[in-house]
């Protein structure tokens, strides 16, 4: 595979960035990266951010830059550690995929010519992997969507799409971690929040989880938020 650019990145960062593809491989590469540089500890990052194929080190200060240059580029000089296992979740997310919730479930029904029962089921197939997060805080971007879902973003944006919304645009799929604009096709919603500020943890996801979409009525759905609220609710992780 040919080797990342390693460019500077605005005043005291640096971007490291293969081919712009989506692809396992390169997103496996982004990953062992950024936990090659996290076992560093205290080495002058103030942050490390990844997507589909690229790395973001941003520095304490301009002075670091060299060091992490040498390192970064020791690590490729070693065949960036392809063989290095990387520590995998399986996190279910119940989905209610009632009209109620699925806002735009019938139009792409049309647009498809696929019933809305076929659209859930080959909705919840695949096992999808977390390649970044981004757009809002915790907001997951995902890779395996099954190619006959494929929908054109929606022309005119909503305003407002509610909370944990698991929605489509193009090629991906996704689940809104807060309220927010935004103009992907909205198929159902999760009672699960991805992102609160108040956790440990705040995000739900992490890149390189692994996400399976569990369909569920809409009485299970006020059952498990219920059951948030009382912070009694456990969330399905292997």
């Amino acid at each position: 595979m040919e080797l990342p650019k390693i460019e500077r990145f605005g005043d005291s960062a640096l971007l490291v960035e293969w081919c712009p593809e989506i692809s396992d491989e390169i997103h496996s590469y982004t990953l062992e990266l950024v936990n090659f540089l996290n076992s560093f500890g205290n080495i002058g990052i103030l942050e490390i951010t990844s997507t589909y194929c690229s790395v973001a080190v941003y520095l304490s200060e301009i002075s670091k830059l060299e060091q992490i240059i040498l390192l970064i580029n020791n690590w490729l000089s070693i065949g960036m550690m392809s063989n290095l296992s990387l520590p995998k979740r399986t996190v279910e997310i119940p989905v209610c995929y009632d009209v109620v919730y699925g806002l735009d479930l019938e139009e792409i029904s049309k647009t498809l010519k696929l019933p809305v029962s076929e659209i859930v089921k080959r909705h919840t197939s695949p096992l999808y992997k977390v390649y970044f997060i981004g757009f809002l805080p915790g907001f997951p971007y995902l890779g395996g969507l099954d190619d006959s879902l494929f929908v054109p973003r929606k022309a005119t944006p909503r305003a407002l799409v509610t909370k944990g919304s698991v929605a489509i645009g193009g090629g991906q799929t996704g689940v809104y971690s807060s309220d927010s604009p935004g103009g992907w096709n909205i198929l159902g919603r999760t009672p699960l929040s991805l992102f609160e500020v108040s956790n440990d943890l705040p995000a739900l996801l992490s890149a390189g989880d692994l996400i399976k979409f569990k369909s569920i009525s809409s009485k299970e759905f006020h059952s498990i938020e219920g059951s948030i609220k009382k912070g009694v609710y456990k969330h399905t992780v292997r």
